[in-house]
């Protein structure tokens, strides 16, 4: 808001000072006080400028002018009043300080935002890696959950080849068939699939090294629940050992 919107009027000093003031005189003083504010400096000494701001007539302006005139000093030809240079003078400095605090305030929200906000490069780098996968990393090794999960899911397993040969196979695979969204839903689609180290597939419920009719079914639609879900969650084709 402008400093120019609205000015403090201290009542009790207004009416001691303008004890003698009839009503028109009132009225012709305010608009003084109204028209010194609104140009936030002193006013004219012009005696019909003066009486056109205060709206009376010449003659009664002759009356009632010198009376009102005390409450200002005149100065190289214009009319100063002291308290409204004081209150103007603390309107701009509170109007300075508002602009200051906004300004740093702003500055301070932009410096929060550009640490917060990625850059185009930083989203474009992220939607690359989480939509359109990556080549798996030299080194990788299975977080201390999943590995767990591979111990227990397949106890015949030697885990260490299996590693071994999941990032041999994995790395070595070229063009787009080895890039993939997510790298341990894959793994744990290879270790279901891997044969154990005697060469067969999952050692068989019944001891005889020969899976029932009923458990291959079930291991059957267990693998393609699996592959579809994993799927679905990767948006893309997830494979096992065979590729």
């Amino acid at each position: 808001m402008s400093n120019k919107a609205w000015f403090p009027f201290y009542v009790g000093d207004y009416l001691s000072g303008t004890l003698t003031f009839t009503t028109e005189e009132h009225g012709a003083y305010i608009l003084l006080l109204l028209h010194y504010w609104s140009n936030q400096g002193p006013i004219t000494s012009d005696p019909r400028e003066l009486k056109n701001i205060c709206k009376l007539s010449k003659h009664k302006f002759s009356k009632s002018g010198a009376l009102i005139l005390k409450k200002f000093s005149l100065q190289n030809g214009k009319y100063f009043h002291v308290r409204m240079d004081r209150e103007i003078a603390k309107a701009v400095e509170l109007s300075n300080k508002r602009a200051a605090a906004g300004k740093a305030g702003g500055e301070a929200n932009a410096q929060a935002n550009d640490k917060q906000l990625p850059t185009q490069s930083q989203s474009q780098s992220h939607k690359d890696t989480t939509t359109r996968g990556t080549r798996l990393a030299e080194g990788w090794q299975p977080n201390p959950e999943l590995l767990a999960w591979a111990t227990t899911e397949r106890p015949d397993l030697d885990i260490t080849n299996t590693i071994n040969s999941f990032c041999d196979y994995w790395q070595s695979k070229a063009g787009k068939d080895g890039v993939k969204i997510k790298w341990d839903l894959v793994f744990r689609n290879w270790v279901r699939n891997e044969r154990n180290r005697h060469g067969t597939n999952r050692q068989a419920s019944n001891g005889t090294g020969k899976q029932t009719l009923s458990e291959r079914h079930a291991a059957a639609r267990e693998s393609a629940v699996n592959d579809y879900l994993e799927a679905e969650s990767l948006g893309s084709e997830v494979v096992g050992s065979d590729g």
